[in-house]
């Protein structure tokens, strides 16, 4: 909502039909991970990856919710509107360092296939977040 920086307040229904759409999205992303691994009979990795991925989401919901916390009420949410940017491209950054550790762990560097590196991108990465995008856009 701020992000796209409509006017008025945001309803308990649009908050709930948000936190219902990324519910389903990290499903829905979980689901074909799930997929994927049967079809290429690696589950043992698929399960690796999907508990790797959780916990380092889990680590950033725990870093970033007091930091937010802080942000949006100290000094009536000032702080929000002048570092949000920063605090996105912090949990960005994190996020990423979080995904390389997860590979290295997972030795998904050792692929030496280009056509396999790039259709775990599209699917599993880049996919998801555009078809997340659409939807909130079209939502508002």
């Amino acid at each position: 909502f701020y992000f796209f920086q409509l006017d008025g307040d945001m309803s308990f229904s649009t908050l709930l039909y948000i936190g219902a759409l990324l519910f389903l999205f990290f499903i829905i992303k979980i689901l074909i991970t799930y997929a994927l691994a049967s079809v290429f009979e690696i589950l043992d990795e698929g399960k690796k990856y999907y508990y790797g991925y959780c916990s380092s989401l889990f680590m950033m919901a725990t870093l970033f919710f007091p930091i937010i916390l802080l942000i949006s009420y100290l000094d009536t949410g000032h702080y929000l509107n002048n570092y949000n940017i920063y605090l996105f491209y912090s949990a960005v950054l994190v996020y990423w360092i979080l995904k390389i550790i997860l590979f290295k762990r997972l030795n998904a560097f050792k692929i030496k296939s280009l056509f396999y590196i790039i259709l775990y991108l599209c699917s599993l990465e880049v996919l998801p977040y555009l078809a997340l995008w659409k939807t909130l856009t079209a939502l508002i």
